[in-house]
């Protein structure tokens, strides 16, 4: 998969087991990762992923610069 397109998502995810969390895993299952698949893209990948580094910043940054397409979500769940 050396030429595959890659999607990282940048967004609040919060406490693991906290709402934010539950919504954030909500969000990419249901709406982001059907749809980057069904464009081509690889499984989005976030920070909370278990092979990332435990730098979340400096993850950010080197996806942020390496994946072929970025996901930002600035919102949370409405109550």
């Amino acid at each position: 998969m050396a030429n595959a397109k890659t999607c990282y998502i940048i967004s609040q995810i919060g406490e693991p087991d906290s709402e934010e969390r539950k919504w954030a895993n909500f969000v990419r299952e249901n709406i982001i990762k059907l749809a980057v698949i069904d464009c081509g893209y690889t499984e989005p990948a976030r920070a909370d992923d278990p092979d990332t580094s435990t730098d979340l910043i400096m993850m950010d940054i080197q996806k942020t610069r390496d994946s072929h397409l970025l996901m930002a979500g600035v919102s949370t769940q409405k109550r």
